[in-house]
């Protein structure tokens, strides 16, 4: 439950990232390796696979649209890859993210993301995060797979579009 929520952690990260036109990964079956370098699950990894099309990528994390207002997002092209940072507010503070992805999208990238809550971070979350993510392309989905499912180490399969549909709808701030 606790990689569960270090998940999360980085979903800003993502989401922020996903607001600037990033270059998409190959669609089809990708092998995703998380490793947690900060924060209660320092140390650990988590892999999965994600079956992925043009609309998940777009994602890049569960509910990209409910991670916060972003008012600062940069990207910038590197000799190996890209650059991404943001600053995201959210009701209980400000999130900033720094991300370097190397690598090719068509077939294998690393990306290191630090993430650091400025203000209250939210509940179970650490103020500051770091994480390693190993992406590599397996071929096409795998039969009866569809975009979306995410496969995980127990069996479990989560699907993000169902994931997002389900998502409580965002209350509107009171004057």
């Amino acid at each position: 439950m606790r990689v569960v929520l270090a998940l999360a952690a980085a979903i800003p990260a993502f989401a922020s990232a996903a607001a600037l036109d990033m270059p998409s990964r190959k669609p089809g079956l990708w092998d995703v390796t998380m490793t947690f370098a900060s924060g209660p699950v320092a140390g650990r990894s988590m892999a999965s696979q994600h079956c992925i099309d043009a609309e998940v990528d777009k994602m890049r994390g569960f509910a990209a649209s409910g991670a916060g207002k972003c008012d600062f997002v940069k990207m910038d092209k590197t000799a190996t890859g890209f650059v991404f940072d943001s600053e995201c507010k959210l009701d209980s503070g400000t999130v900033q993210t720094h991300g370097v992805v190397t690598g090719s999208l068509d077939a294998a990238y690393s990306m290191d993301v630090t993430t650091k809550h400025v203000g209250a971070a939210p509940p179970s979350m650490p103020a500051e995060s770091h994480m390693k993510i190993d992406g590599k392309w397996l071929g096409a989905c795998k039969a009866g797979q569809r975009p979306g499912d995410v496969m995980m180490p127990n069996g479990m399969t989560i699907n993000v579009l169902d994931a997002a549909k389900m998502a409580p709808p965002q209350m509107p701030k009171r004057p």
